[in-house]
């Protein structure tokens, strides 16, 4: 699994963050705290994330890439020479997004796999209490 994401928890104190995940723009790498989106952030260099001032003590802090799919990089036009390195840049935005897709759904599933394991306990705990129930109902019309 491609890394996309790096998280850190914040001690009150530091401001600077590094990441190791490549990305195209520094429009495409997004900074959480607590599980919301800031920008009170710069790039002190081309992986690391300087924030204003430091997080919070305790404080999750997510870098995420989230490349732009919402338009190729690079554009053709009829009768235009094609660059190679055009070729590769449109690649690697793809290739980038279905990594990013590829740990989403990988989370998801995971996510998923937890939620039906504790319906199942929940399941098996709601049958003994009616068990349980049935029981205390049967006992209670014996002592009558």
């Amino acid at each position: 699994m491609a890394i996309t994401k790096s998280t850190y928890t914040g001690n009150g104190s530091t401001t600077q963050y590094t990441f190791s995940f490549p990305y195209l723009s520094e429009d495409d790498v997004v900074v959480k705290v607590a599980s919301v989106v800031v920008s009170n952030y710069s790039f002190a260099n081309s992986s690391t994330i300087l924030f204003t001032s430091a997080p919070a003590n305790g404080a999750s802090i997510e870098i995420i890439r989230d490349t732009n799919i919402n338009q190729a990089e690079a554009t053709f036009f009829s009768g235009s020479a094609i660059r190679a390195e055009d070729l590769n840049t449109n690649f690697t935005q793809t290739f980038y997004a279905v990594q990013e897709t590829d740990n989403e759904v990988t989370g998801a599933v995971s996510n998923a796999s937890t939620a039906l394991t504790t319906a199942n306990t929940a399941l098996s705990t709601a049958n003994t209490a009616a068990t349980d129930a049935t029981t205390a109902v049967t006992t209670a019309s014996t002592a009558l």
